[in-house]
């Protein structure tokens, strides 16, 4: 008799499919001992199905658990051309099972260096400017926040954060004398701090892991109204993760110094985001970032 494994306890479908096919394992022990391998066909004929239905470590160690079966058959009886057969269905997915084990942990382990080295490139670009250390922190806290709230999915809130992390990326390409100056820009030193989206973008864009991340970086000092730069896009043509790390990067940029600015106060700032909606800014993200980001921030 092959026996449940314990793990599929609570499986109501599974377990009653199983019973069915004890009681064909009941008959065929009841038969000539050659006749017993037929019992496991009925697992392998489902098989398929039920990894459709079911948590694939579950359907994983009860494969395991088969297997261990036919090894005592084959102990027993010796190797069949059915033996052979039926234990390849549960062979196969053992294999394709631990493999895919394998790569999901490596991808982890990938995604994990990834992740560590934007990390060190925001902290880079925000030590180079010591009035501005945190920023690029501040505004993916605020970003993900935002993308949270207006619903987005996992993945999407994951580009985002990348995005809003490495916004600023560009302006590691703009000459000290301009980015730290304490005074108003000039007109031509204000055309090179522009570049700075541009300069993010064509380091991100042979990255294929950043690369869904690049249209933030390239996107977020677009305008709704169609003044930004550097495309001038208007409107939903804008990325929406290009609209929603705008937001967050005025909002947390406003409250600090910066070298040619005071912060301002939370108030103020709050004031300019309601006035700059549907102008600067889409008018549903500030409702959200207002509404819901903020107002939870108390």
């Amino acid at each position: 008799m092959v026996k449940h494994s314990s793990n599929v306890k609570g499986y109501s479908g599974l377990l009653g499919s199983l019973k069915k096919i004890d009681i064909e394992i009941t008959r065929n022990f009841k038969k000539s001992a050659p006749m017993e391998i037929y019992a496991f066909e009925p697992f392998a004929v489902l098989f398929d199905e039920f990894i459709k239905k079911y948590d694939e470590l579950r359907m994983y160690e009860i494969a395991c658990e088969l297997l261990k079966s036919l090894d005592e058959f084959e102990k027993k009886y010796g190797r069949t051309s059915e033996l052979l057969k039926i234990q390849s269905v549960f062979e196969k997915f053992k294999k394709n099972y631990e493999l895919l084990r394998e790569i999901k942990k490596s991808n982890a382990e990938l995604k994990k260096a990834y992740d560590t080295t934007i990390e060190g490139w925001g902290k880079a670009l925000d030590l180079r400017d010591s009035e501005t250390e945190g920023h690029s922190h501040g505004v993916m806290d605020f970003a993900v926040k935002l993308a949270k709230e207006m619903g987005l999915n996992d993945e999407e809130i994951q580009i985002i954060s990348r995005g809003a992390l490495l916004h600023d990326i560009g302006k590691t390409g703009i000459p000290n004398a301009i980015l730290l100056k304490q005074d108003a820009l000039t007109e031509d030193e204000q055309k090179i701090m522009n570049q700075h989206p541009t300069f993010g973008y064509e380091m991100l864009k042979e990255i294929s892991y950043l690369q869904p991340a690049a249209a933030a970086v390239y996107s977020h000092h677009e305008r709704w109204d169609g003044k930004g730069y550097p495309q001038g896009l208007k409107g939903e043509k804008i990325p929406l993760s290009a609209r929603i790390v705008a937001v967050a990067n005025h909002w947390d940029a406003h409250l600090h110094d910066r070298p040619n600015q005071k912060a301002w106060t939370r108030e103020k700032v709050i004031k300019d985001l309601q006035e700059q909606s549907g102008k600067m800014f889409d008018p549903e993200i500030v409702k959200v970032f207002l509404g819901k980001v903020i107002d939870n921030e108390g």
